[in-house]
């Protein structure tokens, strides 16, 4: 059973790469703060998903990601970007990326303690933060296509 339950969570936390906000960048102001945002978020992005394909059943690839996310959060923290509302959805992803983390801690616990009922609880947490997840990315690729 608990194999079973942490091979059903391997949707836990997968951020969305912003690869497609390089595309559509529009205003030239902001074409080099999307570039480096990307060239921040991509590649953690791509090493937590790879690391959940490996071990998606072993507490320390959670606690492995969650300092991912952590770190993410924390360099997300240090861009200067303009105009308000940039920084502002900046700012809703940097939270988002936070709570990420903190779920990722939380799932790695459960599976820890081989515990359903909170696998089930983490896995409730995380599915919070996939929808906070989907309306911060909507906000910043909005900003990146200037909609």
């Amino acid at each position: 059973m608990f194999r079973e339950l942490a091979q059903r969570a391997h949707w836990v936390l997968p951020l969305l790469s912003f690869l497609p906000l390089l595309a559509g960048c529009q205003p030239a102001e902001r074409v080099s703060d999307c570039r480096k945002i990307a060239q921040v978020v991509n590649p953690v992005v791509a090493a937590v998903d790879a690391q959940r394909h490996q071990t998606p059943a072993d507490p320390r690839t959670y606690r492995t990601i969650a300092a991912q996310y952590e770190w993410l959060a924390n360099a997300v923290g240090d861009f200067h970007v303009r105009p308000k509302r940039f920084e502002d959805a900046l700012l809703d992803y940097q939270r988002m990326l936070r709570e990420a983390g903190h779920d990722a801690r939380t799932f790695a616990d459960a599976l820890a303690a081989k515990d359903p009922f909170r696998i089930a609880q983490a896995r409730t947490g995380a599915a919070h933060t996939v929808k906070h997840e989907a309306s911060a990315m909507g906000r910043l690729d909005a900003m990146c296509h200037d909609r």
